[in-house]
């Protein structure tokens, strides 16, 4: 009986902390956000009677779980690292060392509550970039999509994940939009904080903040009112500057993941074929064989291999349920993606936190295609960008609907 009470006292105090949080930040769309969160709940019972959607990530963090119970909470220190380390001593190590394997369930009940409060962070950046609040159709698109709510039901990190990067680009867009604001300050630390946090988290998802980072400083070098003979100097040692930044950023990344996964440190051609052909293993493999075989390849292979990571599997490569789902839903932000840029090309040309948006979007699906031929893993790995182009192509779709709706009602008060 006791294993059963209290995780549910604790699920029981999530939901009141979520309902108020939901209450403060979303109160608009408090039953629709209510609503998604329901129907997470009802996914997590109906996947721990049925094992719905597979054992895969208990398999992938057990280990860490265990380790933590064992050494961990005697060892805190030894968990300040990147990735699942970092993911275990936030909050499901402590469950799980309290809890067993009960826990298992509560950490996928936090998990479903992280998952519905990113709707905040989402109608901030819609106020930013296009100065509009969140319209229900797309909270309940965001909301109920199908694969968000099947990996916010898991007990891994990629809900906890994702709303750090939508919240760091928030930060970032903000700091941008508000830079000569006497809180300024502030905001820089905070920025660092979350941005720091979200890349703990994920290393990887560190390529979401570096072109926003790169670009919004080489725009502010352009504003600078010099002698135009200084200018292009001091635009080219800024530029030098910014690449060497990255070049630093980029290899303390190499190291630190070098350390956690034991990769090689090799940056051949080879080596980069090597990482293609273990990321195209499983059923869900795509472009196998394919891989660029001189450095003139990467011409036609990174957009490939992007637009892949974005939009697969394709429907000939659909191999069961699930996959033909994933397929459905990526056809779908395919097409929404077509007719936004169609409708609005010079509107999306023209605004400039839309396309400081879109250019990490662009970035990150190119750098993970590279490594990354799995449909499955794919799916995972640009959760982040999924969201954002729902958030971006609906709210384009909606402008034109209304520009149209003006013109049509401007003609039937003229004839």
């Amino acid at each position: 009986m006791d294993n059963i009470f209290l995780p549910l006292i604790i699920t029981l105090i999530i939901i009141t902390i979520l309902s108020i949080w939901i209450y403060i930040y979303c109160k608009d769309y408090f039953w629709l956000v209510i609503s998604g969160f329901l129907i997470r709940l009802f996914l997590i019972f109906i996947h721990e009677q049925t094992r719905l959607f597979g054992d895969f990530d208990i398999s992938d963090y057990l280990h860490y779980l265990t380790e933590f119970k064992q050494f961990g909470s005697n060892d805190i220190l030894s968990y300040i690292k990147p990735h699942s380390a970092f993911y275990t001593i936030l909050y499901p190590g402590w469950i799980y060392n309290n809890l067993e394997e009960s826990g298992l369930w509560v950490i996928r009940v936090v998990n479903a509550a992280i998952g519905v409060t990113i709707i905040a962070p989402i109608s901030w950046i819609k106020q930013i970039v296009f100065s509009r609040k969140l319209s229900y159709t797309q909270v309940f698109i965001i909301t109920f999509w199908p694969t968000w709510m099947r990996y916010n039901v898991e007990i891994g990190r990629a809900s906890i994940s994702v709303l750090s990067i939508i919240v760091g680009l928030f930060a970032l867009l903000t700091l941008i939009n508000q830079y000569k604001s006497n809180n300024n300050k502030i905001w820089n630390i905070y920025t660092v904080i979350i941005l720091a946090f979200a890349s703990f988290l994920r290393l990887h998802y560190i390529v979401y903040f570096l072109p926003i980072i790169s670009l919004s400083f080489m725009n502010e070098v352009k504003k600078i009112k010099t002698s135009p003979y200084l200018l292009p100097i001091i635009y080219l040692i800024s530029s030098l500057l910014t690449l060497i930044i990255v070049a630093i950023i980029l290899v303390i990344y190499q190291s630190i993941t070098q350390q956690t996964y034991g990769l090689s440190s090799d940056n051949s051609l080879e080596a980069i074929i090597s990482l293609s052909e273990e990321g195209e293993q499983g059923n869900s493999g795509y472009l196998q064989g394919i891989y660029p075989r001189t450095p003139l390849d990467f011409i036609w292979f990174l957009p490939l291999s992007g637009f892949y990571f974005m939009f697969s599997p394709m429907p000939w490569d659909i191999h069961s349920v699930f996959a033909a789902g994933s397929s459905l839903q990526a056809l779908i932000i395919f097409v929404w993606c077509f007719k936004a840029v169609i409708h609005k090309k010079k509107y999306i040309s023209k605004n400039k936190m839309l396309n400081l948006l879109l250019v990490p979007i662009i970035f990150s699906s190119i750098a993970f295609g590279l490594g990354v031929k799995n449909a499955a893993s794919a799916e995972r790995w640009r959760l982040p960008s999924t969201l954002l182009l729902i958030l971006t192509t609906t709210s384009v779709l909606e402008y034109v609907k209304q520009e149209r709706n003006i013109v049509s009602n401007w003609s039937d008060t003229k004839y």
